[in-house]
């Protein structure tokens, strides 16, 4: 439930549940360009806890090659991202707020019952805690996101995301000026130190080529007839939104855009009850049970391509979520179930 299995892959029990990240819609108010970039890119180095996945730099894109193509990946569809948003009506704080008051104010009115700011406690993981933690971690929250933004936020959350189940608070405009200014003191600059890689057009072409050709013969892809038309913003929002469609960025995120897409995964209904012969275990040595294959997916979830020659298009896609061993054994016996 808190991972999304659910919204990527079909599962009866779960039909109609809501996505699990936030809304994207109105992004480009809240982070920017860069911070988005290093995010996609590796979530996990800025909140280890995190469950949003990493989708690059995994086993089957580790490669040279590949890892030049993730920076162009993750450039188009920021970009796409960016450019599909509504402006957000923000005003300005009244206000300077006060840190100490601020930290006063989070540790009073309840905040700390859906949210947390230490990392994740894995042995007091239980069905319960995990339910109880509705919100995002504080962690780190004032290098990912404005004063400015905390402050509308906290006064109008549904202004922003009428789905968000954030609750208004009804802050005062001198409490929320408080707590805006003491989350926007949470720092964690480790992105600070990354740089993010200039576009390579080349490589934006080439993935753009990569999609043209699925429609159309190679020749006249390549001719340019396409290509040769768009300008360097058009190709990046064209790869952008292939490649959001292709990773199904829209299954946990409401983007514009993709409002009716379907889900990308295996259904995984009756999962449990699958036969082990029709499980690919490729080269991987592991014992053909459905247990061992579906611990060793959700450990590593693109191994099953070890030793294959693929094109980039048909490489798995499953993204990582650096379960712990007992995550692991949890959700497989989960899967297990589902017969």
């Amino acid at each position: 439930e808190r991972s999304g299995c659910h919204t990527c892959h079909a599962i009866d029990r779960y039909k109609n549940w809501p996505k699990p990240g936030p809304d994207l819609t109105k992004l480009s108010s809240k982070i920017s360009k860069k911070w988005a970039y290093q995010w996609i890119r590796s979530p996990h180095a800025f909140n280890a806890d995190t469950w949003m996945p990493a989708f690059f730099d995994q086993s089957n894109t580790s490669d040279p090659e590949s890892r030049k193509r993730n920076e162009h990946e993750i450039h188009a569809i920021v970009a796409y991202l960016f450019a599909n948003n509504p402006e957000y009506p923000a005003v300005s704080i009244p206000l300077e707020g006060a840190i100490q008051k601020g930290k006063e104010i989070v540790s009073s009115v309840g905040c700390m019952g859906c949210h947390r700011i230490e990392p994740r406690d894995q042995s007091s993981l239980t069905r319960d805690t995990l339910r109880r933690e509705q919100g995002p971690s504080f962690s780190g929250l004032g290098s990912k996101t404005s004063k400015v933004w905390l402050y509308n936020w906290l006064k109008n959350p549904h202004s922003y995301n009428p789905q968000t189940k954030m609750p208004n608070l009804r802050h005062l405009d001198e409490e929320a000026a408080h707590v805006a200014a003491y989350l926007a003191s949470l720092r964690n600059d480790v992105y600070g130190q990354a740089e993010v890689p200039a576009v390579d057009e080349a490589g934006i072409d080439r993935i753009v080529l990569d999609f043209l050709t699925k429609s159309e013969t190679l020749d006249s892809a390549s001719s340019g007839q396409k290509l040769a038309a768009m300008s360097r913003d058009e190709k990046l929002f064209f790869a952008g939104e292939k490649l959001i469609r292709h990773y199904g960025c829209f299954a946990c995120h409401n983007i514009t855009g993709f409002e009716n897409e379907k889900p990308i995964g295996t259904e995984l209904t009756e999962e449990g009850s699958r036969p082990v012969d029709r499980l690919d275990f490729g080269f991987v040595h592991i014992d053909h049970t459905r247990q061992a294959w579906f611990a060793q997916k959700l450990k590593d979830p693109r191994i099953f391509d070890q030793g294959k020659v693929k094109l980039p298009d048909e490489k798995l896609r499953m993204p990582n979520f650096n379960f712990s061993d007992e995550e692991i054994e949890a959700v497989t016996t989960a899967l297990l179930g589902f017969v």
